[in-house]
């Protein structure tokens, strides 16, 4: 039998991995067991730090616009929290800018500057985190990581814009449509959407063919899932993030007319599933009802009260078509003789 691996190697491990250790959970997993394997050898200082390194590690990373970026990974029926941020330690808290500054993996000093950036509100720490979050996109894009890519940008959004850094916010904004293009380049236009809506989120700070970019992705992705089997979902959100960009560009005319083409993708989902779907019925007439008012919304009363009628048809076939099954079934009195042998 070989040598049982040193502690020290076996977190250099979880240090250097930028591959295989994609969730949080993962490498938390890894660092215990460099938590252990330091207390067999008797070095408590680093099984310390190795569980400061788990904890931090444990927290999840809220991968949407919130008042914190972390998130304990258990929340117990007590109301208790596993790991919990309100007990993390001055002592902890120092250990980790010493690990943002030490550690040459970008997914780990963006956790550690971020963690930092949270609890003591150092701008220091704010603009490190930003300049790691872009370090992983690559990374992340190279491993098709989308959902990690994508977080990471929008991060980098939050915290430029946070800090209100012109600097910072110009090599985000240029990050993102870079990153925007290659992935609808790889045809990967689901992850467009969340950088669409950092890009609009720095409107004060955009230039028009930033926009127009996002304009003809945006088209690019309708197109793409007209052609995609019930991708109906997602071409209504581009295409309400047309509506979006339109008016943003100040060509209010073009944002109707991304309007009407949504209410049109309802009626065209309602028809479709109309035919491949159990119940279809009651699934056309909850679509056909969402045309029916984005259509009175704009006017288009005929069209509204045209689809307003096949909702009261799907309607009513589907509550014809719902049957009620009558079974009997008996209840043996003997247990409650046992109770009231009277009964």
């Amino acid at each position: 039998m070989g040598e049982k691996p040193k502690a020290k190697d076996i977190f250099q491990k979880v240090e250097s991995d930028v591959t295989s250790l994609r969730w949080e959970t993962a490498r938390a997993s890894a660092i215990a067991e460099a938590i252990k394997a330091y207390e067999e050898e008797g070095n408590t200082t680093k099984a310390t730090e190795m569980r400061w390194e788990g904890l931090l590690f444990n927290l999840r990373y809220l991968r949407k616009k919130s008042k914190t970026r972390f998130a304990p990974m258990v929340v117990y029926t007590n109301g208790a929290v596993f790991p919990d941020i309100n007990k993390f330690t001055s002592e902890q808290i120092e250990y980790y800018k010493i690990r943002a500054n030490e550690t040459l993996n970008p997914i780990h000093k963006a956790r550690y500057n971020d963690i930092v950036w949270e609890m003591r509100r150092d701008h220091t720490f704010a603009r490190n985190a930003i300049v790691a979050y872009l370090a992983c996109v690559p990374i992340f894009f190279g491993n098709n990581w989308e959902m990690e890519m994508t977080d990471s940008l929008v991060r980098a959004t939050e915290l430029a814009l946070t800090l209100n850094d012109q600097n910072a916010i110009d090599t985000v904004r240029e990050a993102l449509v870079v990153w925007l293009k290659k992935l609808s380049d790889a045809k990967k236009f689901r992850w467009c959407l969340e950088l669409i809506d950092s890009i609009l989120e720095m409107k004060r700070f955009l230039k028009n063919d930033e926009l127009e970019i996002c304009v003809g992705i945006a088209k690019s992705a309708v197109s793409f899932y007209e052609s995609v089997k019930d991708g109906y979902h997602l071409q209504q959100s581009f295409l309400e993030k047309l509506v979006t960009l339109m008016n943003a560009l100040k060509r209010p005319d073009e944002a109707l007319k991304y309007m009407e083409a949504t209410a049109e993708s309802y009626v065209n989902e309602g028809t479709w599933k109309l035919e491949h779907y159990p119940s279809g019925d009651a699934v056309a007439a909850f679509f056909y009802e969402k045309a029916a008012r984005l259509y009175r919304d704009l006017g288009l009363r005929e069209k509204s009260n045209e689809l307003l009628k096949k909702v009261k048809k799907h309607t009513i076939k589907w509550e014809k078509d719902m049957k009620v099954i009558k079974t009997g079934f008996t209840i043996s009195n003997k247990p409650l003789q046992k109770i009231c042998p009277d009964n």
